[in-house]
């Protein structure tokens, strides 16, 4: 008979065993990543050779997350990462202990130091691999030659309508474009509404969606003019280098709700002459013409190119501050591994010193041809989560604020990747930046898809509210409470999606996860239950340009009883304002609505409600020449610089109106009013995220945006994760929503009316 007791007995040791090497041998990867991460985002960021320079990055941390991973040893790591970066960072060097000062300064410096200069890395926030980076944020090796475009930002095509006769209308733009292979830059339509004082109404250029596609693919905006509309302006553009091409272009405006087709004489660019009957080319180093291959309509489609050259200049510093020569980078990077880095290089005209005894562009040559390229590849997945972090560990401006304990998340994170995919690669990323807590942080990727069903929720008296319905034929109604979500009950359903949203508020939570846990593929289904009865719902609209072409809908101002005047910050622009500001001089009250986001160049209303100039400095913009963000270089501080201004309309009652999708922009313009006290304050705390985004691009066609500045409130005080406070707390209710109530509103106009 089988002693089944032993037989258990060893099975089991069998089993603890081979789970023990399993985790061991997880854990030493995981080291190792750590290890290479660290080491990764120093050489990137603050060791300034040429070579360094030159290097494919996104690449980069992919190749040596593959080569780094299954090091079995410490003393194995060592010799991997020190192979690795010779070709990139020759007076770099890895080692078990830290290597005395002197040593490591010796092979950086030459013999004879005439004819060199000093070359280092300086940052203005960051600007290095930055999408796009603004004149805002920047980063240069000073004293070193680099390549500057010879031209603009953009260059593309344009032309206008007269919009008179069609005040408050909808109109829409199509058009059917591509990016070519290769491009670095990204392709966009545009809308612009001018108006009769010689200001800008509607204005969208697809910045928050560009094209980035390489098929032919159909785009459109939509919006809807306002009541001193003069023309309607509209083309295509090219953002950065490369090449877009673009076929049959349509404008049309609605009339008795049917969309009329906008006459555009050769709106598909047919023949070689096709700049004429309106057509006008923008920008300067970029060309525009025409190709009679690849098209998709007619014959021709317009091909927008950058032809500029590229210049090679000297970088002059940004600031005074300079990293010390005597001062190298000598730190331990974990698992008995250190690193011994020069921040300091000396230069001649042609080169950095040392020259690597390998060329770079053969060291990736040869190198690309055994790194993984898709997000399949467990390599790939880690080394976008090794390049992301590095950004967010040397710039993020709010770690004292939201007190993320940045290397746990990192560990966390490369475990977690383990048993990721591909489809599911989106959610690495969106859970390693979720504990910044950061509203500005948008993760997208080559399948983001934010198609919705015909309804918008939220959160109601604690209970899930359906509180839009945009298709009567579903026979659902607003305040209709959700009871399950595809099987799930509500809360739990929304769970799976708080995890993956960085959010400093709960305001800006709620309001990313209203949206997001209805977003899916076009044309994909979900089931929700209502009052017993379960409903099939068809993801068919687009959520955010529906959402967009809503608020456009609305009424930019109301003339109300009692002499009060309402003012939709979101759809009037500055002048709309002017244009009623005889009647604002003469009202009662004000009611200002910014529960979202404000539109042109309206926050100059701020300056009819001061006695006096705020002249305060609330934005800052780290300057960094050190890594892990030890040893401030300084910052640039800056701010609004606004002044009264006549009629002034501070002596009425104001009421401004916020909520917690209010961010950015919104919560700069409600700075201002707090800090002077320009009114009474209602709703809920605004997002707590303020400060111009910065972005930046991973392998794979992923998108991270985040907060790139540090602002605080204009008395100095904290404002990330905090926000605006109202004065007076509103709630929704559930009987309000049923029946289509502004609560909001209502309790504005009795403080107003009291």
């Amino acid at each position: 008979m089988i002693d089944l007791f032993n037989f258990f007995r060893n099975t089991l040791v069998v089993l603890m065993v081979g789970t023990s090497f399993a985790w061991a041998q997880a854990s030493r990867q995981v080291e190792n990543l750590e290890v290479f991460a660290k080491a990764y985002g120093y050489v990137k960021y603050f060791h300034p050779s040429d070579e360094a320079a030159q290097l494919d990055w996104g690449w980069f941390a992919v190749h040596g997350a593959q080569k780094v991973i299954n090091c079995p040893t410490s003393e194995t790591l060592v010799d991997s990462l020190n192979h690795l970066f010779a070709p990139i960072a020759p007076t770099v060097y890895f080692s078990s202990r830290a290597l005395e000062k002197p040593r490591v300064l010796e092979v950086a410096t030459p013999h004879d130091l005439k004819g060199f200069d000093k070359v280092y890395w300086q940052h203005y926030g960051v600007g290095k691999d930055m999408l796009n980076p603004s004149k805002l944020y920047k980063s240069v090796r000073v004293n070193r030659l680099e390549v500057e475009q010879e031209a603009g930002s953009f260059g593309g095509i344009g032309r206008s309508i007269k919009a008179n006769d069609h005040h408050g209308k909808k109109f829409k733009l199509t058009g059917y474009a591509r990016l070519s292979p290769g491009s670095q830059g990204t392709g966009h339509l545009w809308v612009r509404e001018d108006t009769k004082r010689n200001g800008m109404g509607f204005f969208n250029n697809m910045d928050d969606r560009p094209i980035t596609s390489s098929e032919w693919t159909k785009y459109e905006i939509e919006g809807r003019l306002g009541d001193f509309s003069d023309r309607l302006v509209f083309g295509a553009f090219l953002k950065g280098r490369g090449s877009f091409k673009l076929d049959d272009i349509h404008l049309y405006i609605e009339t008795d709700s049917q969309w009329e087709d906008v006459p555009l004489e050769n709106n598909s660019f047919e023949g070689k002459d096709w700049a004429r009957n309106g057509w006008e080319k923008m920008g300067e180093k970029y060309d525009q013409f025409t190709d009679d291959v690849d098209k998709f309509d007619g014959q021709y489609s317009l091909v927008i190119k950058y032809t500029g050259n590229e210049n090679r200049k000297i970088q002059k510093p940004i600031f005074e501050e300079a990293p010390s020569m005597e001062e190298p980078w000598i730190t331990a990077l974990g698992s008995g591994v250190w690193i011994n880095m020069p921040l300091v290089l000396f230069t001649d005209k042609d080169h950095t010193f040392p020259v690597a005894t390998e060329d770079i562009v053969a060291y990736m040559d040869q190198a690309e041809k055994d790194t993984p390229t898709d997000a399949a590849s467990l390599a790939f997945r880690l080394g976008n989560i090794i390049n992301a972090w590095n950004v967010f560990q040397h710039f993020y401006p709010y770690f004292d604020e939201v007190g993320a304990n940045w290397d746990m998340v990192l560990h966390d994170q490369l475990l977690r990747t383990f048993s990721s995919n591909k489809e599911t690669h989106i959610d690495d990323l969106k859970t390693l930046t979720a504990p910044l807590k950061d509203g500005h942080i948008n993760v997208s990727g080559p399948s983001s898809s934010y198609f919705s069903p015909p309804i918008l929720w939220e959160w109601v008296e604690n209970e899930l509210v359906i509180t839009e319905v945009y298709d009567e034929k579903l026979g659902l109604n607003r305040g209709d409470v959700v009871e399950a979500i595809n099987g799930h009950e509500p809360n739990d359903y929304f769970d799976q999606f708080r995890g993956k949203i960085s959010a400093p508020t709960k305001g800006w939570l709620d309001y990313r996860a209203n949206s997001e846990t209805l977003f899916g593929e076009e044309g994909s289904e979900m089931d929700i239950d209502v009052n017993g009865r379960k409903y099939q719902l068809i993801r068919d609209v687009d959520h955010y340009q529906h959402r967009t072409n809503q608020r456009k809908s609305l009424p930019p101002y109301r003339f109300m009883d009692g002499g009060i005047i309402y003012i939709n910050l979101d759809v009037a622009p500055m002048d709309t304002i002017d244009a009623i500001m005889p009647q604002l001089e003469k009202c009662t009250g004000i009611i200002a609505d910014l529960r979202g986001y404000p539109v042109g160049d309206n926050h100059m209303l701020i300056n009819y409600l001061l006695k006096k100039s705020d002249k305060s400095k609330w934005m800052h913009v780290d300057q960094v020449i050190y890594p892990d963000r030890v040893n401030p270089a300084g910052q640039s501080s800056q701010g609004w610089q606004m002044s009264p201004q006549k009629p002034y309309l501070g002596d009425r009652k104001v009421v401004f109106i916020i909520d917690g999708q209010a961010i950015s922009y919104a919560e700069s313009y409600m700075g201002f009013v707090e800090a002077n006290d320009l009114a009474t304050i209602i709703g809920q705390p605004t997002a707590g995220t303020n400060g111009s985004f910065n972005a930046f691009t991973l392998p794979g066609g992923y998108k991270i945006t985040f907060t790139g500045m540090h602002v605080v409130k204009h008395d100095g005080s904290q404002h990330h994760g905090i926000g605006v406070l109202p004065d007076i707390y509103v709630e929704k209710t559930i009987a309000g929503v049923k029946a289509g109530r502004d609560e909001f509103l209502e309790k504005a106009i009795q403080l107003l009316t009291k």
